[in-house]
């Protein structure tokens, strides 16, 4: 399944499409440790859930940022969480 994320500093942020009720984002939340695939790379690492209001906005706006604004309000229309997962 693709999904749209953010590459911060050491850091890869992904955002759920329905918040906290996207069922991906439960399953995080429940079994932290993940495995991400593309174009044959595979990381394996322990993903943070997080719902701060703050760090979410921040977050949005860095996906706004790269996808554009207008493109993440209308894909993303519940924003009160996303994942954390290290790169390092």
């Amino acid at each position: 399944m693709p999904i749209w994320f953010v590459e911060d500093g050491e850091r890869l942020l992904l955002l759920p499409i329905h918040g906290t009720d996207t069922g991906w984002y439960r399953n995080i939340a429940k079994t932290p440790e993940i495995r991400l695939a593309a174009e044959g790379a595979e990381l394996r690492a322990t993903a943070k859930t997080i719902e701060d209001p703050p760090a979410v906005e921040d977050t949005v706006d860095k996906f706004g940022g790269k996808y554009g604004a207008e493109r993440v309000a209308e894909y993303y229309p519940k924003q009160n969480g996303f994942v954390e997962v290290p790169l390092g």
